[in-house]
Order: C-alpha cells, then sequence, then structure tokens
C-alpha cells in the first residue's frame, strides 16, 4: 500500500469515529464540511500553513473540526516526526522549529487524504 493508500485509510477511520464532529448524526458528511476542506488547500498555498491554521482554528462556524482531524491524521501516520496537540496546534505551530516545508507537505498530503475519504460519504 502507498503512503497516499494509507493515508486515506486512516482519514476513513477517523472519519468513523463517533465524535469527530465532520459527519452527522445521519451518516453524512454536510457539504459546507467538503467546502472547507476543499478550500483549506487554496488557503496554504496563497497565505502559508501557518496563517491558514490559524484562521481554521478561530473559525466557529465548523473549521476548526478540519484542523483537529487533520492534525489527528498526521499523528497517526508520522508518529515519530510530529508530537503536537490538536487544541493548540496553531499555537505550537507559532513556536516550534520543525521543517516547515516537511510539515507542509504532510499536512497537505494528509488534507488530499481526508478529502478523498469524504467522498465515500454520502452528501
Amino acid at each position: 500500500m502507498t503512503k497516499r493508500e494509507q493515508l486515506i485509510s486512516k482519514a476513513y477511520t477517523l472519519l468513523s469515529t463517533p465524535g469527530n464532529n465532520l459527519v452527522n448524526a445521519s451518516g453524512k458528511i454536510p457539504s459546507t464540511t467538503k467546502g472547507y476542506i476543499a478550500s483549506l488547500g487554496g488557503s496554504i498555498v496563497q497565505a502559508g500553513l501557518k496563517q491558514s491554521v490559524i484562521f481554521f482554528e478561530a473559525s466557529k462556524e465548523g473549521r476548526e473540526h478540519i484542523i483537529k482531524a487533520l492534525v489527528k491524521l498526521i499523528k497517526q501516520q508520522w508518529p515519530d516526526r510530529y508530537s503536537f496537540d490538536e487544541n493548540k496546534f496553531g499555537k505550537q505551530l507559532a513556536t516550534q522549529t520543525w521543517d516547515r516545508y516537511q510539515l507542509t507537505t504532510d499536512f497537505v498530503e494528509a488534507a488530499v487524504a481526508l478529502k478523498m475519504a469524504m467522498r465515500l460519504y454520502p452528501s
């Protein structure tokens, strides 16, 4: 299995976990949530990872759940590479000295995997 296939499998498992706030009670992913994950890549390209994460975390419209899910997914895929808290990721991103290029690459890979896993759910 390739790295991307592993990430998609882990993302699907994460989505099927109760309490993730991405899948509603009827087992569907709202179209707004799908829109948020779709806009994240463009935001990272235009503004950068740190600014995009801070914007999404500060949102009270549901965007913050995307960041929490992505952080969980990254921690599952690369447990020896990163150690951060999904509730304080934006603050840690501003102060830690991780390789920014590698983190951005891993973050975008996780976002693509989450988007692909979301396609397996009905709208």
